[in-house]
């Protein structure tokens, strides 16, 4: 398990147990050394006639592909609400951008046509 991921593991882990509760926990998983999993643990607890758990079933599932979705969608956002800040601040209304690799970071600038310079443009002005 990765080592950031370990406290709240068990605290959580230890949690579900104490309340004979389900467990359903996301964390990294360390492969062979260096390689970073995202696993998905899913587990219930069977107590005995003492209220006593003797086991615990369940799975775990690899979702680092869904993480890895969940990231870039994040990331999107971000720019989304960098560029709707920016937009906003610039008074340039709306701004329509064919695809995130209209950014041009390293550039300094950014391709993509606000309403007022497309109506300017449009009428020749």
């Amino acid at each position: 398990m990765h080592p950031e991921d370990q406290k709240r593991f068990q605290e959580q882990h230890r949690h579900a147990l104490a309340r004979h509760e389900r467990i359903d926990l996301e964390f990294r998983y360390v492969k062979d050394g260096s390689n970073v999993v995202w696993v998905r643990w899913v587990g219930t607890p069977d107590v005995d006639e003492h209220g006593d758990v003797v086991r615990l079933a369940g799975v775990a599932q690899d979702i680092s592909e869904r993480k890895h979705s969940e990231d870039q969608l994040a990331s999107e956002r971000n720019k989304y609400h960098a560029l709707t800040e920016l937009e906003r601040r610039l008074g340039l209304g709306a701004v329509w951008f064919r695809t995130s690799t209209d950014l041009q970071p390293d550039s300094g600038r950014i391709e993509g046509l606000g309403t007022r310079h497309a109506r300017a443009t449009a009428s020749g002005t």
